[in-house]
């Protein structure tokens, strides 16, 4: 019973009692092959672990009840698929790879709980109800293939980062990403906001690859809790497509520390540095800059 990590590489049954009552981490090799039987795995578990070829149903008792992470690192074409109330109350952390992409009804997922949640590669379904992403999520990140509508209110208030899909074009409108975000990542990004839609919360922002526009105060939205009612943004990336000089059509909060422009960035700073921020604090250049820097002074 000291032992605490287990590998399985093999296709063996896994029968109650036959895996250490103390173990806290599982890892199930693509060698193994079966339903997990239900309450076969003792509750002291606290993380495990799949990789390879696992496509099989896991059904409500599969996991132990102290279950905190679980990672489905499965390959591509093992499409595997959970039963409501499969997914132990207890779990905070779920990681998906290839092979989930079923459509999420309320108790999929645990939903008093999970904390990150990460849907990996192949998810592109609909999330259309309100309650099917559990309300104590911290983290969403909505993976490689993701390219659906967000509606306002389906990602719950208390979501404090989300990382978009590399493939998302879809239109986003305000109220889409909630008032509680405070990091905001597009991976590839796409080029044009409506008005209103960055939440004043909002501390870090990746803009993706592709976008190549002027942001502007209406794209902010209006804090109105705050005195200045100005957005809280201190860090903004832009992608490696943007090279628009900041000139005073181009809003930056009042609160940005750090600005890193990408590999096509090539604009002069000469009267525009005025437009910058006084608090900034750091400027990355990307490898296409080449000119005078005698104006940052």
């Amino acid at each position: 019973d000291s032992v605490k990590e287990l590998h399985l590489d093999s296709n063996q049954h896994i029968v109650e009692g036959s895996i250490p009552s103390n173990l806290e981490m599982l890892v199930i090799t693509s060698a193994f092959k079966r339903e997990i039987p239900i309450n076969s795995l003792p509750n002291s578990i606290k993380k495990i672990f799949f990789c390879g070829q696992y496509n099989e149903n896991i059904r409500k008792g599969s996991f132990p009840n102290g279950l905190k992470s679980l990672s489905l690192m499965t390959n591509r074409n093992t499409p595997f698929k959970l039963e409501i109330g499969s997914l132990p109350d207890s779990l905070e952390s779920i990681e998906f790879s290839y092979g989930f992409s079923q459509s999420l009804i309320v108790g999929v997922l645990p939903l008093n709980s999970l904390t990150y949640l990460d849907f990996g590669n192949d998810f592109n379904t609909p999330i259309d109800i309100a309650g099917v992403l559990p309300s104590s999520l911290k983290v969403l990140k909505l993976g490689q293939s993701f390219n659906q509508p967000i509606l306002p209110n389906i990602i719950p208030f208390g979501v404090e980062r989300i990382e978009m899909a590399f493939f998302f074009v879809e239109t986003l409108i305000e109220g889409s990403i909630p008032k509680s975000v405070k990091y905001l990542c597009f991976e590839n990004g796409f080029n044009d906001f409506p008005n209103h839609f960055i939440p004043s919360t909002i501390q870090y922002l990746d803009l993706g690859f592709k976008f190549n526009k002027i942001l502007k105060r209406e794209h902010f939205s209006r804090d109105l809790s705050s005195i200045s009612g100005n957005p809280n943004l201190k860090v903004l990336i832009f992608g490696d497509s943007f090279n628009i000089k900041i000139n005073r059509d181009f809003y930056l909060p009042p609160s940005i520390i750090s600005i890193k422009f990408g590999s096509s960035y090539n604009q002069l700073f000469d009267e525009s540095i005025e437009q910058f921020p006084s608090s900034l604090l750091k400027i990355e250049l990307g490898v296409g800059f080449n000119q005078p820097l005698n104006h940052l002074s």
